[in-house]
């Protein structure tokens, strides 16, 4: 099973397509990077996985199951399960990576 899944999603703000039938499935164990050029819909694509942002078409389960329209206790409980870090980290200096890796906002 994957972890993350992606299924003809489309993603549109404003009258404008940000990202057009993507399909994905993130395995347990294998780590994933996200790459392209700026403005290409990267932060738009993890928002999606996370629940942060719900697709204008397609689906997005997280752990086997669909997040469109949870409630926000669920979505809580799912970002504290998922770490990702944008291209700008915001790390803090005094932490190690260890550290880092593992706060964890409540």
């Amino acid at each position: 099973m994957a972890l993350i899944e992606l299924n003809n999603v489309t993603f549109c703000r404003e009258g404008r397509t940000i990202l057009n039938d993507i399909s994905i499935e993130i395995q347990p164990g294998i780590v994933t990077a996200i790459m392209g050029s700026s403005g290409s819909g990267k932060s738009t694509l993890l928002n999606l996985m996370t629940g942060r942002l719900q697709p204008t078409k397609g689906t997005v389960r997280l752990f086997g199951n669909p997040i469109t329209q949870q409630s926000l206790r669920y979505s809580s409980a799912i970002w504290k399960r998922i770490g990702f870090l944008f291209q700008s980290a915001a790390l803090f200096n005094d932490l190690t990576v260890l550290e880092n890796i593992q706060f964890s906002v409540a």
